[in-house]
């Protein structure tokens, strides 16, 4: 066919291309005026869509996506606004954060705070009603809330307890019933498991615990318990006290109570549980018992039974007891006799003993042939104050009984002759009654006024057959100024005993003593 191909590069009308006409693909990007090819057009709709995924390659399902939002800009910037931001702002609305599935601490976090130096969680709220801001963690209904009303603050659970752990089997437990110590609430130091108990410590200057609205126990910064500690106790120490006006209880374990000053109860006051209560002291045993009668036991050392104070339930009366060392003889008792008024006392020969001395004083004989003794020994001859005073009178003053030989007895006292009214004089009577183996009787009354150094006034009176008083051997003045007393009771086995008996109550009593006796042929100047 002949002239085929259109030369002209102008066609100026319409034009119908039948068949797959083809042309060239232009380039890329190509915005001319050039025929865009099927795979022209292809490759600009590929780049558009941009490996979209096939439910958003269409402009209908980008519409569908958005919502079909004609403002889905507007739309969308509003929301954003809503939300806050990464530099941190303020939520007006509650949070709700949907726990983790972890199954261990790690895996489980959902909400960390972490900062360089210091990291806050704050929840506030500025009600002034006494509402409270909290900071409740949950887990199997049990709770921890930590929460504040702006004038209190508290942390509690209120369907269980809380435990604090500080290390391994260093648990402190808050219970509201702490089982081992009642229903009641407090603390319980634990191991981790908390299947038993582990030590528990506070440290502070002092500890106080108080009852109501006071104190009642402190444990001082010097180391001693002090109960009700309304005084002052910060000089002793180690110790267990009351205040002066309350009454203090202290219980002991099953065997009993001690207080002592060393495990060794050297020096100890025991509560037993035998139902006495005895006293240690020096390390060296018990020395004092009450027992369960009620019964005061005094136990020296060495003594086993000791002096025994002790009531008598049979008729109401109480008695003193003193026993041997191994307590199998009551070597006495004495006690009361309250239906009969009377002082009763048991066991022979009880007798008063000068400790210094080991002399008797006074003693009580058999209750066979009962005899009051006033000193002890040989009765012949004393030399030293002797007798039963009653009232101004001594009776048994003196007494003698030997055969020495001589007719004259010199008894020198004590009694000083004074100068003018010093030292004090005295207005005695010596009565003298005896006997001799001549079958005398000695009847005699001698009295005298020791006056500004000499005699005075002197009576002598005889009532039984011999003379034992006279004016030829009166009292004289011994060469160191004391009156010496002489009486002719002869050398034939003579006993005599004599009741002093000191006159004119104005003159203070003397208790006046023996400092020397002897026989004599003289009638003067033996002293």
């Amino acid at each position: 066919m002949a002239n085929t191909k259109i030369t002209s590069n102008v066609i100026s009308d319409d034009i119908a291309l039948g068949g797959n006409p083809t042309t060239t693909t232009q380039s890329a990007g190509n915005d001319t005026t050039r025929i865009a090819t099927t795979a022209f057009v292809k490759a600009a709709i590929d780049a558009t869509i941009d490996s979209a995924p096939g439910a958003l390659d269409t402009l209908n399902e980008l519409a569908a996506a958005i919502g079909d939002d004609a403002n889905f800009s507007t739309t969308i910037t509003n929301s954003i606004a809503t939300k806050l931001p990464l530099a941190g702002g303020t939520m007006t609305g509650a949070l709700v954060i949907q726990g983790g599935s972890g199954n261990n601490n790690d895996d489980a976090n959902i909400l960390s705070l972490t900062a360089s130096q210091h990291a806050r969680l704050v929840v506030d709220t500025s009600s002034t009603s006494g509402h409270r801001a909290s900071l409740v963690l949950e887990s199997n209904s049990q709770e921890l809330v930590l929460a504040t009303t702006g004038s209190n603050s508290y942390l509690t659970n209120p369907t269980g307890s809380f435990n604090l752990q500080i290390a391994t089997d260093k648990v402190v437990n808050f219970s509201g019933g702490i089982g081992e110590i009642g229903n009641v609430t407090g603390f319980q130091a634990t191991n981790t498991a908390g299947s038993a108990n582990t030590d528990f410590g506070i440290r502070a200057t002092t500890i106080r615990l108080a009852t109501g609205s006071s104190e009642k126990v402190r444990v001082a910064a010097a180391g001693h318990l002090a109960f009700n500690p309304v005084n002052s106790f910060s000089g002793l120490n180690n110790s267990i006290l009351s205040s002066s006006n309350t009454y203090m209880y202290m219980m002991g374990g099953t065997a009993g109570l001690y207080l002592g000053d060393n495990s060794a109860l050297e020096n100890a006051i025991g509560i037993r549980d035998a139902g006495f209560i005895d006293f240690n002291t020096n390390g060296t045993g018990e020395k004092m018992r009450i027992a369960s009668d009620g019964a005061v036991i005094l136990k020296p050392n060495g003594i086993t039974t000791g002096l025994r104070l002790q009531g008598r339930s049979s008729d109401n009366n109480f008695f003193v007891q003193w026993n041997s060392n191994d307590g199998s003889t009551n070597y006495g008792s004495i006690g009361s006799d309250s239906a009969n008024d009377t002082l009763q006392y048991a066991a022979d020969n009880h007798k008063f003993v000068n400790q210094l001395t080991n002399a008797t004083a006074l003693s009580f004989t058999s209750t066979a042939t009962p005899r009051v003794h006033v000193g002890g020994g040989n009765q012949n001859g004393a030399t030293g104050k002797r007798g039963i005073r009653v009232g101004r009178t001594i009776y048994n003053w003196f007494n003698y009984g030997k055969n020495e030989g001589h007719t004259y007895i010199h008894i020198k006292t004590d009694l000083q002759f004074p100068t003018g009214s010093n030292p004090q004089p005295t207005m005695s009577m010596l009565h003298i009654k005896g006997y001799s183996y001549s079958a005398e009787s000695f009847d005699s009354i001698l009295g005298f006024h020791n006056w500004s150094g000499t005699i005075h006034q002197p009576i002598y009176t005889n009532n039984g057959t011999r003379t034992v008083v006279g004016s030829s051997w009166a009292p004289y003045r011994s060469s160191d100024n004391y009156v010496v007393i002489v009486l002719s009771i002869g050398n034939n086995y003579p006993g005599i005993s004599i009741d002093w008996h000191q006159a004119f109550d104005s003159y203070t009593w003397r208790d006046i003593d023996v400092l020397a006796f002897s026989k004599s042929a003289n009638t003067s100047g033996v002293y």
